[in-house]
């Protein structure tokens, strides 16, 4: 293969326009249970158990996803092929944010059978694929920059969303078709951006001793995922970076409704988003010194940290948002390493098993990520059922005042704790340059 040159700076700006439009689609699903509960009359505790059920759908998606994503390697690109879904991504959100004014069983049907398409089907195949679009788009020595590029573009547009959704629900959320309108204006331009990764972004040519030479089957996906010890304790780090994204989002509506007494006041924190971008910039230069792991862990010890704080001042808005500003440079030094995480875990694949299966690995990103979702979404309505929360009345009993306090404090600090636990045994880091040295040996002596 002739030598990789580094791309332009604009294929860094490509790539995280992709990521974006995935990362807000994310970011916005997480609103999906308070607009059922409180513009579509759909209990927390029904739309939980929706969320929960699918993720049984999605085990078998998931692994799916990455047999046909190994096995087919179109001319356009074996992971770019995969952007072109933004555009039906995006459509179904709108659609599953349109719930018609039926039954009640219509109205779960509804919901189920789109959410399903949204997360199970369309978002599985682009979750999967993302690892290696970043790995077959770029060379090595610039994928830190490029992630760089891509997590501040990602907190400048949360940023955008986390300022103006929650004044858009005050004035539209209400209204009948509101929420389409919502999905709409947040819809249009991250399609945009997801066809433009497609067409401006090609991938860089591939090494022929890294094709896949047979057709791989769902047993050696699976095969592969279990003798790969880092793969399952990122899995599990990963399931509770999603819980933690998917409560955070949806508990927040409720907590600055019922507990800080004005949902507008969320907007403010979208100022503690701006200022991560300038942690964001330094995060490549921690990692050079810290490695990825540590930075990881030193990020989500900030994060948990912070989540216990909010039970210090939990009416004063400053306060929350200089804890959401920590929580969020927290969490995002695992938001900026996920990609190079897995590229990791499929080097170790390759190296202890000697099977040149990719996708299968970001199977693991994707399947933990909804599983996340699932769990997440399901814990958050059961809680909120357990407190007795109504989403038609306007003043909540205190069972439920202090369940939606909970949820925004203790529950995210816990997760952080177990994703702590699972990384204590993630010592792959160190090992990873003798493994390329025999990998390099064993593609010179084929």
């Amino acid at each position: 293969m002739s030598q990789q040159k580094a791309p332009k700076v604009k294929g860094a700006y490509l790539y995280a326009a992709g990521m974006i439009s995935y990362n807000l689609e994310y970011a916005f699903i997480g609103n999906l249970t308070y607009a059922l509960t409180n513009s579509f009359g759909i209990s927390a505790m029904a739309a939980g158990t929706i969320f929960l059920i699918s993720r049984i759908f999605d085990g078998f998606t998931d692994i799916l996803a990455g047999v046909i994503i190994d096995r087919w390697n179109p001319k356009v690109g074996k992971a770019r092929v995969y952007d072109l879904l933004h555009l039906p991504l995006w459509l179904c959100v709108i659609l599953l944010f349109s719930v018609p004014d039926v039954g009640m069983t219509a109205k779960l049907i509804w919901v189920f059978v789109l959410y399903n398409t949204v997360q199970s089907v369309i978002a599985t195949f682009m979750n999967v694929s993302e690892p290696l679009r970043l790995q077959r788009s770029f060379p090595e020595q610039a994928r830190l920059k490029v992630m760089s590029v891509t997590s501040i573009g990602t907190l400048v547009f949360s940023m955008i969303l986390g300022f103006t959704l929650p004044q858009l629900i005050k004035i539209y959320g209400a209204q009948p078709h509101g929420w389409t309108l919502i999905a709409s204006i947040f819809a249009v331009p991250m399609v945009i951006f997801g066809l433009m990764r497609f067409f401006l972004l090609p991938e860089l040519p591939q090494k022929e001793s890294a094709k896949i030479s047979h057709k791989l089957t769902i047993g050696d996906c699976l095969k592969a995922l279990v003798q790969n010890k880092y793969a399952l304790l990122y899995g599990v780090v990963m399931i509770c970076w999603a819980m933690y994204n998917t409560m955070s989002t949806g508990t927040q509506n409720y907590f600055f409704q019922y507990i800080y007494g004005d949902i507008g006041g969320l907007s403010a924190m979208s100022i503690g988003t701006l200022l991560t971008i300038f942690f964001i910039a330094l995060v490549p230069r921690l990692t050079e010194k810290l490695g990825r792991a540590q930075t990881v862990r030193f990020g989500l010890t900030a994060t948990m940290l912070a989540c216990l704080g909010r039970l210090v001042m939990p009416q004063n808005l400053v306060w929350l948002a200089v804890m959401s500003f920590i929580a969020m440079c927290g969490i995002m030094t695992l938001s900026f390493m996920k990609p190079l995480l897995t590229i990791d875990c499929i080097t170790y694949g390759k190296w202890k098993t000697g099977n040149a299966v990719e996708a299968a690995y970001s199977t693991v990103n994707s399947l933990a990520d909804k599983l996340g979702l699932g769990l997440g979404s399901f814990v958050l309505g059961a809680i909120l059922e357990l407190g007795k929360f109504d989403g038609t009345q306007a003043v909540q009993p205190d069972s439920a005042v202090f369940t939606i306090k909970m949820l925004y404090t203790v529950v995210p600090a816990a997760l952080m704790a177990i994703a702590l636990f699972a990384l204590a045994f993630y010592n792959l880091e160190k090992r990873l340059p003798q493994m390329e040295q025999d990998l390099a040996a064993q593609e010179t002596s084929h």
